[in-house]
Parts: structure tokens; sequence; C-alpha cells
């Protein structure tokens, strides 16, 4: 077939042989579904961040125990965690003659206090200690760490502005730290 007919019979179909641009109209239905799309998709990416930042502020946590009882054992100190439920806040002090770290010079050569915040939307729904209930005061919630590798035994339970829960369990004897969704079982 030769040239000639083929432009022929673009020419008769109303097609041209030059590829022609979008139109206007063609460019503002294109906008237009992908809007309704994005749309309908973005509205439930929000639950499932807000549960992310509860599994995400419950995992820290954990590590932060974890990290204390280690501290404790390796360093042979006695090291605290202290919760300030009232704010949302952690802090791991190593205590040094009785001293956590910012009481002590400052020209000691050793870390400060690590201090981390769960996430805006997340908070502490209730710390429960069983046993040292003079470990606290004013909002402020402290776990034990001693170098023998024991701990303040306690159930923390966390919560989301949409009411989800989870629940990590420290365990005295062993330190062993469990994090898992829902309330702890009665």
């Amino acid at each position: 077939m030769s040239p000639m007919p083929l432009l022929a019979f673009l020419s008769s179909a109303g097609l041209s042989p030059r590829r022609r641009g979008m139109t206007l109209l063609e460019i503002t239905v294109a906008v237009t579904v992908i809007a309704v799309m994005i749309a309908v998709v973005v509205p439930n990416f929000g639950p499932a961040r807000l549960k992310g930042q509860l599994r995400t502020s419950a995992r820290n946590l954990a590590a932060m125990i974890r990290y204390a009882r280690g501290e404790a054992i390796y360093g042979r100190h006695l090291v605290k965690l202290r919760m300030d439920v009232r704010n949302g806040a952690y802090r791991f002090d190593r205590m040094t003659d009785g001293k956590p770290a910012s009481e002590r010079e400052p020209d000691a050569i050793e870390p400060v206090e690590m201090i981390r915040r769960l996430h805006e939307k997340v908070y502490f729904d209730r710390v429960v200690l069983y046993e040292g209930a003079d470990k606290v005061r004013n909002d402020i919630v402290v776990l034990e760490f001693t170098p023998r590798g024991t701990c303040t035994p306690a159930t923390i339970v966390l919560t989301d502005a949409k009411g989800k829960k989870m629940t990590i369990d420290v365990f005295g004897i062993t330190g062993a730290v469990e994090v898992y969704a829902g309330e702890p079982p009665e």
C-alpha cells in the first residue's frame, strides 16, 4: 500500500496524519477524575495513620523500657524510667550515687537523660504498678531497673484519639516486655 491511499483514508475518517494535542475540555475531565479519586482515597488514610501512631508510640516506649533494663544490667547502675502521664512524655535516667544525670556535675562524660514524647494524638490511658505505690507522685510514674535485671512490674495502656488501645506489660522478675493491641485481660 502506497502512502497516498493511507493519507486519503485517514483524512476521510476525520483523522489528521499529524498528532493532535489535548483540548481544554479533555484536560478538565482528566483533572476532575483525578480530583474525585483523591477525594475518595485520602480520607481513608487518616485512621490508618492514627493506628500507626499508636502502634509506633507503644513500640517506642517498649524499646525504651528494654533499653533501660539493658543499661541497668550492663552499666551496673540503678536506672529509672519516669513517665509523665499528664503530658505524654517519658524519660530515661541513669542513676549514679543516687542522682540522675541532670543533677550531677556538667563535666561528667555520661549521657544525660533521654526524653521522649508520645505522638500528639496518643496518650497514657492508665499505668498500673504492681508494687511500689510510692513510685507515683504528681502524675509521674517511675519504673526502676536494677543491675540484677529485675524491674518494677507494670501494665501501661496507651490510647489514641479514636479510643483504640495498646498495652505494654512489664514483668518484674524477668524484665520481659510484651506489647499487644487492646486492653489487658482481667
